[in-house]
């Protein structure tokens, strides 16, 4: 698997088997002040450090999130990856432009996604007030709440169904269709 196809599809649900050398003689090793999304920076590095995976078809492991999970709070996922990945971005090469490029976008997404939970929050507690200083405060909420709607319709109108009907003819699943 190649870094910009895990940084595209956000593959951090994946459970990968590395060799232990191959983590020790990189020094690789989890970010333990980090609370939520530590998979997907660690297989990160991995990738970036030479790693190389094969993806199977079938699942050999099964997913659990409890109700307590912390990846369960959106908000709290949003800052942290938009932390790790403004961090990332701030080192990565140069001539490494697609990789830069996508995760550009992934973070893009995250703040896409932090925004939009801001502005969930306060319907939900019916604070039009507040939501009123948060999007005056916060003027590119509305350009990046509006990029994430579009492209959620945009997929959902004409990509999924494509992807479907292509993938039923020639019998393949989409990368990140569940199992």
């Amino acid at each position: 698997m190649a870094v910009e196809e895990f940084i595209k599809y956000d593959l951090a649900f994946l459970k990968p088997l590395t060799k232990r050398a191959f983590i020790n003689e990189n020094c690789l090793r989890y970010d333990e002040d980090q609370r939520v999304a530590e998979d997907f920076y660690f297989y990160l590095k991995c990738l970036v450090a030479g790693a190389r995976w094969l993806l199977l078809q079938e699942a050999h492991y099964v997913y659990i999130r409890g109700s307590d999970s912390l990846s369960r709070d959106m908000a709290q996922m949003a800052e942290e990856h938009i932390r790790r990945s403004d961090k990332l971005l701030r080192t990565i090469n140069p001539s490494q432009r697609e990789i830069y490029r996508l995760l550009s976008l992934f973070n893009r997404q995250w703040r896409a996604t932090a925004a939009l939970e801001a502005v969930r929050k306060r319907l939900r507690e019916r604070d039009l007030s507040g939501l009123g200083h948060l999007l005056v405060e916060q003027p590119s909420f509305v350009g990046l709440i509006s990029w994430k709607v579009s492209r959620h319709l945009l997929y959902r109108r004409l990509l999924a169904p494509l992807t479907a009907a292509r993938n039923k003819v020639n019998g393949e699943r989409h990368p990140l269709s569940v199992h």
